[in-house]
């Protein structure tokens, strides 16, 4: 999901047929399709500002940059491996990228200089998203592990010599690979969701360290959206269906934490759901799928808008 020029766009691709469309949301318009660009997955394309988008590529070591406006890319960046994830900061100075490997990629958007790689997670990284003030960092992967890294440790090259960055905080509760992330308001103290193969998704509170809530689905999980209250959490599932939770309406729990009612369920995919994004009024919720569908869902009715 992005906005460009005022207007509210959503952003469809396919490793398939090696394509983007952008889309307007309300007319459901073409508004521009771009090619070649097959991304790896939701997890891998992130906007540059207002005009340009970044999409890591299925099948090579690569990036391409759009410009909203053309069809073909403005920039391809090569890489030393396959990138699956990656989160821009809100001022489009720094582009963070996770690779197959574990290792993260740190660059400099104006220059296009790599200003960093660690070794972050021993598998491939899922997702990675800042804090909405950019000083934090979080990572999941395949190897289970959600963890968070302070943006000024990464910055700090007095320090940086040869040793790797410790993370602030890991948390190791998944007991499958981490398959999606959604982060709220509020910088440090904002709730990391995690979502997981393990059927579940986690709730995180960074200063703490803990754990706040953990809600079971039937289904693995491969999709979170926060609406822009945080009031509700989306969670797709590898069933075709998005499953709905609560958050504003928490009950504390004896085991410590708080538990939450169970998900309600939107029914309308015939293939697992891949990706969700919110609109920015928080009305309309966007879902793609394997079944090559993309819905719109009305949130009030839970029905196809």
């Amino acid at each position: 999901m992005a906005q460009s020029c005022s207007q509210e766009v959503v952003l469809s691709g396919s490793s398939e047929d090696d394509s983007m469309h952008l889309w307007d949301l309300r007319t459901a318009t073409t508004l521009v399709s771009y090619r070649p660009a097959a991304p790896a997955s939701s997890a891998g394309v992130s906007c540059i500002g207002s005009d340009f988008v970044a999409v890591a590529q299925t099948t090579k070591p690569a990036i391409h940059i759009f410009n909203w406006r053309k069809d073909q890319p403005h920039c391809r960046m090569s890489l030393p491996e396959r990138v699956v994830s990656m989160a821009v900061t809100q001022d489009a100075a720094l582009l963070l990228a996770g690779g197959d490997s574990g290792r993260v990629f740190l660059w400099e958007v104006a220059s296009g200089a790599l200003l960093r790689t660690w070794e972050a997670h021993y598998r491939s990284i899922t997702a990675i998203q800042f804090t909405d003030d950019d000083s934090h960092v979080i990572t999941a992967s395949e190897d289970s592990l959600v963890r968070v890294w302070s943006c000024g440790d990464l910055l700090d090259y007095s320090a940086q010599s040869h040793a790797a960055p410790s993370p602030v905080v890991s948390w190791n509760q998944h007991t499958l690979p981490v398959s999606a992330l959604a982060v709220g308001s509020g910088g440090i103290a904002a709730r990391i969701c995690s979502a997981s193969l393990d059927r579940s998704v986690r709730i995180w509170h960074i200063p703490s360290g803990g754990c706040l809530a953990s809600v079971s689905f039937p289904s693995p999980l491969t999709a979170l959206a926060l609406n822009p209250c945080e009031f509700s959490l989306y969670a797709a599932g590898s069933d075709g269906n998005v499953y709905v939770v609560d958050l504003a309406s928490p009950v504390p729990s004896a085991a410590g934490g708080y538990s939450l009612s169970p998900p309600q369920v939107f029914k309308g995919h015939a293939g697992a759901v891949l990706s969700l994004s919110m609109s920015l009024d928080g009305s309309l919720l966007i879902s793609g799928s394997k079944d090559g569908t993309a819905k719109v869902w009305d949130c009030a009715s839970g029905q196809v808008a």
